[in-house]
C-alpha cells in the first residue's frame, strides 16, 4: 500500500548549486574616506560573513525577486491560477490569496520551504537546493536566484563608501541647519542684532547715570547736614525774646505770630502725607509753639509785666529747616530712581556679554559644520565617481557549481516507500501473532489448553473429517 501510494504523490526535481564566498574588500571595515581598512579597526570573522550571506539567500525579498523574475505562473501555477489544492485551502479557510500581493506572500512562504541553504563545514562554500515539480523550472529558478543574489550582494556592499559619506554629509547638513536656527532664535529672543552698538550706547548711558548719581549724592549729603544743623539750632534757640514794646503791642504781635504759625501748620499738613514720620517732628513743633503763644496771650498778668517779641533768627532757622525737610525726600527718591536705572543698564550689559559668548560658541560650531559639509560633500561626489565604486570589482561571490538537476525525480523515492511498507508489514504481522499467542484466549497447543483449563493434558486427538 505504501509502495502504491508513492505513485500518487507529485514528483519533484531537485536543482543543486554551490557558491563560493571569497574575501573581498566589501567585508573590510571602511574609514571615512573610502574602503581602506582603518588601523586597529574591528575585523569581521569568516563565520559572520558566511552567516550574513546565508541570511541574504534566505531573505523573503530575494525569494520574491526570484519568483517575479521566473514568473509566478511558472513557479507555482496552482497559486497563480487557483489550482485544486489552493481551492481546497480556500474552502477550509486556511488561506485566501485573492489579490496579487496575497498570492505572492503565499508563494514566498512556499518557496522558503522548498529551498535549502546550508554552508559547508570548514569551508567558504554554500550549497543551494531547490525542489519543484518541473525540472526546467527548478533549474531556471535556481539560476535566476544565483544571478539576483550576486546583484543584491553588489548592490548592498558596492556603495558602502558613498553611503557612509552620504549619510555623514546629510547628518552634518542637519546639524548645520539646527545651529543656524539656534543663532536666529537667540538673536531674536534676546535682541542681539547689533551687540557692539548697543554696548556702546549702554556704556554712555551708564556714564550719564553715574554723573547724576554723584551730583545727587552731594545734594543728599548737604540736605541731611542742613537738616541736622537747623534741628540742633532750633532746640537751643528761644522763639520769643524781651523787647521794649508795651504789653498791648506784645499781645498783638503774639496774635499775628499765632496766625502765621497756624498758616505754616496748615501748609505743612498739606505738603506731607498723613502718617509720614518725617513730618511728625515739624508738625509737633508748630503745635507746641501755637500752644505757647496761646498761653502767652491768655496770661494777662504776665503780658502786663513784660514785653515779648518774635526772635527773627529763630523764624529764619525754622524756614530753612522746613526747606531742608522737603528737599531730603526728593533727593533720596531721585537717587533711588537713578540707582535702579544703573542696575538695569548693568543687567543688560551682562546679558549682552552672555549672549555674545553664546553666539561665539554657536558661530564657531556653525563655521566648523560648514567646513565639514563642504569637505564631506566633495568626498561623497569623489567616492561616487571613483572606479572603486564599480560593482563588478566588489563582487566576491562566485558560482562554483552551476545549477544542475538529475533527470529522475528526487521525490518521492519509491524504494524507500517499498522498504517502509515491508517494515510496516513485518511489524503488523508480529503484533498480530503476539496478540494471538498472549492476549487472545485461543486453544492452539496442549500448553494453551492446560493454561486455559488449569488441568494436566494427557494427550491430544486430532480431528478427522
Amino acid at each position: 500500500m505504501f509502495f502504491a501510494g508513492s505513485y500518487l504523490i507529485t514528483s519533484t526535481y531537485k536543482a543543486e548549486s554551490e557558491v563560493l564566498v571569497q574575501s573581498g574588500r566589501e567585508f573590510e571595515i571602511p574609514t571615512e574616506k573610502g574602503n581602506t581598512p582603518a588601523t586597529g579597526a574591528p575585523q569581521i570573522t569568516k563565520q559572520e560573513i558566511i552567516n550574513s550571506e546565508v541570511e541574504l539567500l534566505e531573505s523573503p525579498n530575494l525569494a520574491e525577486a526570484v519568483i517575479r523574475s521566473v514568473g509566478l505562473a511558472r513557479v507555482y501555477p496552482d497559486i497563480a491560477d487557483g489550482g485544486l489544492l489552493n481551492n481546497l485551502l480556500v474552502k477550509i479557510g486556511i488561506l485566501n490569496p485573492s489579490t496579487d500581493a496575497e498570492k505572492m506572500a503565499v508563494a514566498v512562504k512556499k518557496f522558503g520551504k522548498k529551498l535549502k541553504v546550508e554552508p559547508v563545514t570548514m569551508s567558504n562554500i554554500i550549497t543551494l537546493d531547490y525542489w519543484n515539480p518541473d525540472r526546467d523550472v527548478a533549474l531556471e529558478t535556481l539560476r535566476q536566484m544565483t544571478r539576483i543574489y550576486q546583484e543584491r550582494h553588489a548592490e548592498i556592499f558596492g556603495n558602502r563608501g558613498s553611503t557612509v559619506l552620504g549619510q555623514q554629509t546629510s547628518d552634518y547638513e542637519k546639524q548645520l541647519v539646527n545651529v543656524t536656527d539656534k543663532i536666529t532664535t537667540m538673536k531674536t529672543a534676546e535682541h542681539l542684532s547689533d551687540i557692539a552698538y548697543e554696548r556702546q550706547q549702554l556704556i554712555l548711558d551708564r556714564s550719564d547715570v553715574d554723573a547724576k548719581l554723584r551730583d545727587l549724592t552731594v545734594q543728599s549729603i548737604e540736605a541731611h547736614r542742613a537738616l541736622e544743623f537747623y534741628r540742633h539750632q532750633l532746640e537751643s534757640m528761644p522763639e520769643l525774646v524781651l523787647t521794649n514794646e508795651n504789653s498791648a503791642d506784645a499781645v498783638e504781635t503774639a496774635k499775628s505770630r499765632l496766625l502765621d504759625l497756624n498758616t505754616q501748620l496748615l501748609q505743612l499738613k498739606q505738603r506731607f502725607v498723613p502718617g509720614n514720620s518725617e513730618a511728625a517732628g515739624p508738625i509737633q513743633d508748630l503745635e507746641n509753639q501755637i500752644q505757647q503763644i496761646k498761653a502767652f496771650i491768655s496770661d494777662k498778668s504776665v503780658n502786663e509785666q513784660k514785653e515779648y517779641g518774635r526772635n527773627l533768627t529763630y523764624d529764619d532757622a525754622r524756614m530753612k529747616l522746613q526747606d531742608a525737610e522737603a528737599a531730603v525726600p526728593a533727593v533720596d527718591k531721585k537717587i533711588a530712581f537713578e540707582t535702579s536705572e544703573e542696575n538695569k543698564i548693568l543687567a543688560r550689559l551682562q546679558a549682552l556679554d552672555d549672549g555674545e559668548a553664546g553666539l561665539e560658541v554657536l558661530t564657531r560650531e556653525q563655521t566648523t559644520l560648514r567646513e565639514l559639509v563642504h569637505d564631506y560633500r566633495d568626498r561623497y561626489e569623489e567616492a561616487r565617481s571613483e572606479g572603486t565604486m564599480d560593482k563588478a570589482n566588489l563582487i566576491s561571490v562566485r558560482v562554483v557549481s552551476p545549477p544542475d538537476a538529475q533527470l529522475d525525480p528526487d521525490k518521492p523515492k519509491h524504494w524507500l516507500f517499498a522498504l517502509v511498507g515491508f517494515a510496516a508489514g513485518l511489524m503488523a504481522a508480529g503484533a498480530w501473532l503476539l496478540y494471538l499467542l498472549i492476549i487472545r484466549d485461543s486453544i492452539i497447543t496442549t500448553e494453551s489448553l492446560e493454561r486455559t483449563l488449569g488441568l494436566p493434558v494427557l494427550g491430544a486427538v486430532p480431528e478427522f473429517s
